[in-house]
């Protein structure tokens, strides 16, 4: 796994105060939340950046009460919660394995970059093909993540509880 700098802010404040100074500094940086979907993928050398913010002690963002659901709230905690709407229970409750579901959040699962063939491969693996197989599905959609070079992305998005918030008519709050 390629060396990067964690941080752990106590304080959602502090955490958008650092992706702002590394914004400022044109430096990348990743979030990470439950990590089970950022960690493999660091371990693959997929996407990897420089530094990442850990949430994990951000006390705000594990609120979960009847009319709130924190983005740290993971998703075997959103499953088994007596207060949750059964819609909700039910679509967290498929989400992968036990063992994801218990360290996976809802903030990552939302947040979940694009499941893609051609994207979560390699650099090595991406450069010696140089092309997105979901452009021979007769989309003629150019999907390359190629920096400078999209134009398309049909990739399909993968957040499990996106459906289920829609029909409740969940309202999602960002900070930045």
């Amino acid at each position: 796994m390629p060396p990067f700098e964690l941080l752990m802010p106590t304080s959602l404040e502090q955490a958008l105060t650092l992706a702002g100074d590394f914004i400022a500094a044109g430096e990348e940086f990743d979030w990470i939340a439950g990590g089970t979907d950022l960690i493999p993928n660091y371990k693959w050398h997929l996407n990897s950046k420089a530094h990442v913010i850990s949430l994990a002690k951000v006390a705000e963002m594990s609120e979960l009460s009847s009319t709130h659901i924190g983005g740290m709230v993971r998703l075997h905690d959103l499953a088994e919660s007596n207060i949750t709407h059964p819609l909700l229970k039910e679509a967290a409750g498929s989400i992968a394995s036990v063992m994801i579901r218990r360290s996976g959040t809802v903030g990552g699962n939302i947040c979940l970059d694009t499941r893609c063939y051609w994207f979560n491969q390699t650099e090595d693996w991406r450069e010696s093909i140089e092309w997105c197989h979901k452009c021979e599905c007769g989309t003629d959609a150019d999907c390359r993540v190629i920096a400078n070079q999209n134009t398309l992305c049909v990739a399909t998005y993968q957040a499990d509880l996106a459906p289920a918030f829609l029909c409740l008519n969940a309202t999602i709050h960002l900070a930045s």
